[in-house]
């Protein structure tokens, strides 16, 4: 909106202003896009409360809020008075109707507010409840459009309402709305108690709320297929879009399944959470926001697990081989090895099968009786028994 019109809201808030326009154009708002303070590598806070807006939709084109004139234009009975939609002063006849007229959001008739707004729209749809074509879109007013029981009529609500939320951040942020509260009781001051908090909205944010509502979603559509189309409304194309779809004036059941109620719905929830992510957002000094809400943070480490269990197998073949390396060690302690393989004197002997030997002790007692020579051949050395030789010498 340009700053010559700022002045018809007063002193609103330039943040709501903003967010009610930029929903009516946004795909997909979301609570996460209110980022937290996190210094470290993630954050999470406990859940919250916040005041929010919260959206209802309702098809009300049963209820007889749609009835027919002699004029040839249906009336559209809104909030208690009969409201005609404007015309375009044009040779043919409009096929979209929205208005969020102006009430009393702060009259306390219970204990709760009314409304902030009150969003009608009304269309005339190119399929018939059996998703065939229906006769008079885009033409002059024909008999089927001035039946009123031929148009859809769906009335969206915006009210006050309090969200608990739970957010995290790890990367980026998460936050889910895990309770909505719509039910509460207000005092004349418009203060409502929730969980031992206090939550308030002035009478003069509704007015401007309501006006600027009032302001921006309204105006009609008159399309056909094969000449121009007129828009009243500068957001007038957007909201048809989001309705009718692309084609008005043709009949394409498939678009029933992403249109219709469900695509009112998914606008006014746009608009519902850009103006609650403004409130959580609004500031009490342009600096600081009016609560803050304290998180945990933390950082992690990386680092190794071991689960010892798969080191069993190794250990029991390691303990196992090392049991009969020391077995076999402790075996040839106790000399059951054959006494020729114990010494070269042994050996020596080894011819003599009357030698009588019979353990290491035997055969230090019978060397001393004995003398060897080691003799080189040329190419080795051997023990050689000389003890006779000695003997004769003797």
């Amino acid at each position: 909106m340009d700053n010559s019109n700022s002045d018809e809201f007063g002193e609103m808030k330039k943040e709501y202003r903003e967010s009610v326009l930029s929903s009516v154009l946004s795909t997909d708002p979301s609570p996460s896009d209110i980022v937290g303070d996190c210094m470290s590598e993630a954050c999470s806070w406990q859940p919250y409360t916040s005041l929010a807006v919260c959206a209802s939709i309702e098809d009300i084109s049963s209820r007889g809020v749609m009835y027919n004139n002699s004029q040839g234009y249906p009336n559209l009975r809104i909030a208690g008075a009969n409201w005609q939609p404007p015309s375009q002063e044009l040779s043919g006849t409009d096929i979209f109707w929205m208005a969020a007229p102006v009430g009393d959001p702060g009259n306390l008739t219970t204990a709760r507010p009314t409304a902030i707004t009150e969003i009608y729209v009304a269309y005339y749809p190119a399929c018939n409840s059996t998703n065939q074509p229906r006769q008079g879109v885009g033409e002059e007013m024909t008999e089927p459009r001035r039946n009123a029981s031929n148009w859809k009529v769906f009335k969206g609500t915006l009210s006050a309402c309090v969200q608990t939320l739970n957010s995290t951040y790890n990367n980026s942020m998460t936050t889910t709305i895990i309770d909505t509260q719509r039910d509460l009781n207000w005092t004349r001051d418009l203060l409502t108690h929730y969980k031992g908090e206090e939550f308030h909205i002035s009478q003069k944010e509704l007015d401007q709320w309501a006006a600027l509502f009032e302001r921006t979603l309204k105006g009609a559509a008159m399309l056909c297929e094969g000449c121009d189309n007129y828009y009243k409304g500068q957001w007038v194309p957007v909201i048809v879009n989001e309705i009718i779809g692309p084609t008005p004036w043709k009949c394409d059941p498939s678009l029933g399944l992403d249109y219709g109620l469900k695509g009112f719905t998914r606008r006014l929830n746009n608009i519902a959470i850009s103006l609650s992510n403004s409130m959580r957002t609004q500031t009490s000094d342009g600096v600081l926001p009016l609560s803050v809400v304290q998180g945990t943070a933390w950082t992690s480490e990386q680092y190794i697990s071991v689960d010892f269990r798969w080191m069993s197998l190794p250990c029991g073949i390691y303990l196992i081989i090392t049991s009969f390396l020391l077995a076999t060690i402790w075996k040839s302690r106790r000399q059951d090895i054959p006494l020729w393989k114990s010494s070269p004197l042994v050996l020596l002997q080894a011819a003599d099968q009357h030698n009588g030997l019979q353990s290491l002790r035997s055969v230090d007692k019978n060397a001393k009786k004995h003398d060897v020579q080691l003799k080189y051949t040329g190419e080795n050395w051997y023990l050689r028994d000389v003890t006779e030789k000695q003997h004769m010498q003797g």
